[in-house]
């Protein structure tokens, strides 16, 4: 056992040097700070390219890795041209993903962070294939119907924004409503918060009236932008899916079609948090 500390400690002898002012050298016999490993032992004053491979610690603390002069508490250099060479940090945190910033907390500590602005702004999915939907609230079925309408957003805080064409066979002005909802079936939001002052009762709305766009069945327009805040999905998804949703009125109070022309339903990333 004393043999093979010995053979050992005379193999990490052998790889350092000690110059005459404190300095520690591994790979190297000419340290260039306080500690310097120089891992392919082949530094040289004259090539830069030889430095590459080197990690100092000066005396006052700083680290170098491909220099052996940092300026800063922590300086990495792969390249000593013009040619790029992007592999000088790696961190990898579970949050790592294209397009990422590095981003810190009050604290300084810093994990990667997608900022809203690369997010690419999010078409909703039309189904054409239904033909006219209209309204057939009765008492006692649902007080929402689908527009077969949907958008899948990744956790965060969107804009969202909507507009299509309603007509109407019913002669009486009427208020409509249009929601946002995590289902299809009904108005839930479990998924996503609204941000807006009007919080879960936030909506889409306008006046239905009739005879101003007779010769088009009496056409209305129903726009607007709502923003939310969609959660983190609790069944390990990338996304979720928002659907849309109209007030159900009684028969012919409304109809609708996803291929008007007017139709729009998209969101816009935001950072706002």
């Amino acid at each position: 056992m004393k043999k093979i500390l010995l053979f050992l400690n005379s193999i990490i002898i052998s790889t350092m040097a000690f110059a005459q002012d404190g300095r520690v050298g591994i790979g190297t016999s000419d340290p260039k700070q306080v500690f310097h490993v120089d891992a392919a032992k082949n530094t040289s004053t004259n090539d830069n390219k030889t430095i590459l491979d080197d990690v100092v610690v000066t005396s006052t603390g700083q680290m170098g890795i491909g220099t052996v002069t940092p300026s800063k508490k922590l300086e990495i250099i792969t390249t000593t041209d013009n040619t790029i060479n992007p592999n000088a940090i790696k961190i990898v945190d579970g949050n790592q993903q294209a397009n990422a910033f590095l981003q810190s907390d009050a604290n300084g500590v810093g994990t990667w962070f997608v900022q809203g602005s690369i997010k690419p702004i999010e078409l909703g999915t039309w189904s054409k294939s239904d033909g006219i939907l209209s309204s057939d609230y009765n008492g006692s079925n649902a007080n929402v119907k689908s527009l077969n309408l949907k958008i899948e957003l990744t956790p965060g805080v969107w804009m969202v924004n909507f507009g299509a064409t309603f007509k109407m066979n019913f002669n009486t002005p009427h208020w409509l409503h249009i929601y946002l909802s995590d289902t299809n079936t009904g108005r839930t939001m479990t998924k996503f918060n609204f941000l807006g002052h009007g919080g879960i009762n936030t909506g889409y709305a306008g006046l239905m009236i009739p005879n101003k766009t007779a010769s088009v069945g009496n056409a209305n327009l129903i726009s607007g932008s709502s923003i939310i805040e969609v959660l983190e999905p609790k069944d390990g998804s990338k996304t979720v899916v928002i659907w849309v949703v109209a007030e159900n009125k009684p028969n012919n109070y409304w109809n609708f079609k996803a291929d008007n022309w007017e139709n729009y339903f998209y969101a816009v990333p935001l950072d706002l948090k």
